[in-house]
């Protein structure tokens, strides 16, 4: 469960830093990154009874909403290098 809000988190900081001037020739990447965002957290909303009740299901939404749009294998081998 840690996870997934760390996750989360990882996405609104992102979606931050890639709204900066330094990002604004690409918009793209800031794009894909506030949609899935406000897409995942307007579920989160939608369901919140839901998810009280059934807390797993946020790695269902996670897996189908997130996942599909971002290659965390690619990001953690460009961040962690040789390592």
């Amino acid at each position: 469960m840690k996870a997934i809000y760390k996750l989360i988190m990882i996405l609104a900081v992102a979606s931050l830093t890639w709204g900066s001037p330094a990002f604004a020739e690409d918009p793209a990447p800031y794009k894909l990154v506030v949609e899935t965002s406000q897409t995942l957290l307007a579920k989160l909303k939608a369901e919140r009874e839901t998810l009280r009740k059934s807390p797993d299901r946020i790695y269902e939404l996670v897996s189908t909403i997130v996942l599909p749009k971002f290659d965390f294998a690619a990001a953690g081998a460009i961040a962690l290098g040789k390592y």
